[in-house]
């Protein structure tokens, strides 16, 4: 067995003064000889619990072994072969939880980094398309073809996977951009949309057509495609409708969920108004209902813009995995519902709430009203 190395290397990245003033990328990426050093920590197990916790079954300790050797077009090779979204699963899929987890190294605390080196070996494929001579090679048309309803993750992996099975596919979407969730839902911070857009292009080279502003259920309803030559249909339509507390006071100016407020700033443009057309309002002090990626993702967004923030996220459980600023606090829903209803039907709320922080540090929690007279207020609950 290979000598077993347990310093894992992090990924670099901005400097918090620096982020915090624009909305780049926060995790800049290894470099080649960084890509090299984590990937020699593979110990290339015989039973490759990796590939057994990745979801799609990528072939770990094989593109692993590639880039460790230097020879990058064999793991592009490798990555794709299972995996038609390297750019984005490196940036966005938990493999802490999947792949990471099964990792043999992480029984000792020490997983290999295998998304730090995806998203690497997926940057150097789209920085180097010139050095990679092997062409995309189809296998002949089954003269079936499919319509894809959705542009979103599960959308663009269905298609690219039956598009090398030989079939006709053709997506449909109902926003002016390809990508779904991953162009309205997703920070640019956290995954930029040149990236997003280089794996919508790889699934068009597949010969996956691409018919944008189609509503289908408007335009054509699934069972008239299915009439009008297509095979089957894949339904593909998003994460879900946004959960509300149904608490009065919900439908004030200023009460956005996560759905809408990601979409304007992200899709629309929102925070270039007036330069592009959809506004968006700005709040100083906020409260954000939930404490998942998504919750961040807001939060940090409007914190850019604010002049003074006290983000406030209530959860379920009254815990988050992780603390974006100091001012935050985590408070169980229902408490969250109590404070809430009082502050946005006029209550004063200006007795401290002491709320204990998932890693063990008591902060104090106020929830005061909006200098324009209502609560600014964020909801994300994710699943139910």
């Amino acid at each position: 067995m290979a000598k077993i190395d347990l310093n894992r290397l992090e990924m670099p990245r901005q400097d918090p003064k620096v982020r915090a003033k624009n909305y780049d990328e926060v995790a800049l990426g290894f470099d080649l000889k960084e890509a090299t050093q984590e990937a020699s920590r593979c110990i290339q197990c015989k039973k490759r619990n990796c590939t057994s916790g990745c979801p799609v079954g990528v072939d770990i300790p094989e593109f692993i072994l590639a880039l460790r050797e230097n020879n990058l077009p064999e793991a592009v090779k490798a990555l794709k072969n299972k995996n038609s979204l390297p750019g984005i699963c490196g940036r966005v899929c938990p493999q802490e939880s999947q792949c990471e987890s099964a990792c043999t190294l992480n029984k000792q605390g020490a997983a290999v980094g295998i998304g730090r080196l995806e998203r690497y070996v997926a940057d150097w494929e789209r920085e180097n398309k010139d050095k990679l001579a092997t062409k995309i090679t189809l296998p002949p048309p089954t003269g079936k073809k499919v319509a894809i309803v959705g542009t979103g993750p599960a959308g663009l992996t269905a298609a690219a996977d039956l598009a090398r099975l030989g079939h006709k596919v053709v997506m449909f979407e109902a926003l002016h951009t390809a990508g779904g969730v991953l162009m309205y839902g997703i920070p640019e911070f956290r995954l930029p949309k040149a990236i997003v857009q280089n794996e919508v292009n790889y699934v068009k080279s597949l010969g996956v057509e691409i018919r944008l502003d189609s509503v289908v259920g408007k335009l054509e309803t699934v069972d008239e495609l299915l009439s009008n030559g297509y095979d089957a249909v894949f339904l593909g339509t998003g994460a879900g409708l946004p959960m509300f507390m149904n608490i009065p006071g919900e439908n004030l100016n200023g009460i956005y969920s996560a759905n809408e407020f990601l979409t304007r700033v992200n899709l629309m443009k929102a925070y270039k108004f007036p330069e592009y057309d959809t506004p968006v309002k700005i709040g100083k002090n906020v409260a954000v209902i939930g404490g998942g990626n998504v919750s961040h993702g807001s939060t940090s967004r409007h914190s850019c813009h604010a002049n003074q923030i006290f983000p406030t996220h209530f959860s379920r459980t009254g815990l988050a995995d992780r603390c974006l600023f100091n001012h935050s606090c985590f408070l169980p829903s229902h408490l969250a519902r109590r404070l809430l209803d009082e502050s946005l039907t006029g209550f004063s709320m200006d007795k401290p709430h002491r709320s204990q922080l998932d890693f063990s540090i008591d902060c104090w929690c106020r929830l005061s009203r909006h200098n324009s007279g209502h609560l600014f207020a964020m909801y994300d609950f994710g699943w139910p």
